[in-house]
């Protein structure tokens, strides 16, 4: 059986779409893994996620870089950056996350914009990460000590920076598209685009259309800590 896992990504604050979203998938019990800004993360956040120990078994976090700052990270991490550079931003996001949420964060690396190179690699491997989660892999996950999760099926869609509709039916034939191909399929969203257009609507058909492909038992849905 093939499995899929959710993503979503620029999580820093407890905004109403990330609120909805997630009470929903809990309340569907279907797992998703929320890709925390460090350096962004506000207090009433913590304490929300913090809140929902009780249902950590259908959500984790996982680390989105350290500022996604277009200019610390965009344009630098991923153009053969300084190994220490990069080491030292991403230990500082590292070691915050895991002291705000030991019972929930997972040694996963989402780089911003899918943007990394070897020395990112390394330098996550050094730091204790267990996964990168990306669009591409360039690197042997026996000789980095880590392991590779493709994410490479995105719901939302822009033009020059603005988020557009969600192009449901597109995305469901991409996703049957990779779970043809992959063992593990990797989907993942913004959920800050939600307030535009319907696409909070869109998400949610999409959603029930992956939880009717596990009803019939040809994926299985996980968060990135089962995998690891």
């Amino acid at each position: 059986m093939r499995v899929l896992y959710l993503r979503d990504d620029d999580v820093f604050e407890k905004d109403k779409c990330l609120e909805f979203v997630f009470n929903f998938l809990i309340d569907k019990r279907i797992k998703c893994s929320y890709s925390v800004i460090p350096s962004l993360i506000k207090s009433e956040l913590i304490a929300f996620l913090n809140s929902n120990l009780k249902n950590k078994r259908y959500f984790d976090i996982v680390q989105h870089g350290y500022s996604h700052s277009e200019n610390a990270e965009r344009t630098k991490f991923g153009a053969n950056v300084d190994f220490n550079f990069q080491k030292k931003f991403i230990a500082k996001g590292f070691d915050k996350l895991k002291k705000l949420f030991p019972e929930l964060f997972c040694a996963a690396y989402v780089p911003p914009f899918h943007n990394y190179d070897l020395n990112t690699v390394a330098a996550s491997s050094e730091l204790g990460f267990k996964a990168i989660s990306a669009s591409r892999k360039i690197f042997e996950e026996d000789r980095y000590k880590i392991k590779f999760l493709f994410c490479d099926v995105n719901l939302n869609e822009y033009k020059n920076g603005v988020s557009l509709p969600i192009d449901v039916s597109f995305v469901k034939k991409l996703t049957l598209e990779k779970i043809k191909k992959r063992e593990v399929v990797g989907v993942y969203f913004h959920h800050s685009t939600f307030s535009k257009y319907d696409n909070m609507k869109r998400f949610l058909d999409y959603v029930d259309f992956v939880e009717k492909l596990e009803e019939k038992g040809i994926i299985k849905l996980k968060k990135i800590s089962d995998l690891i």
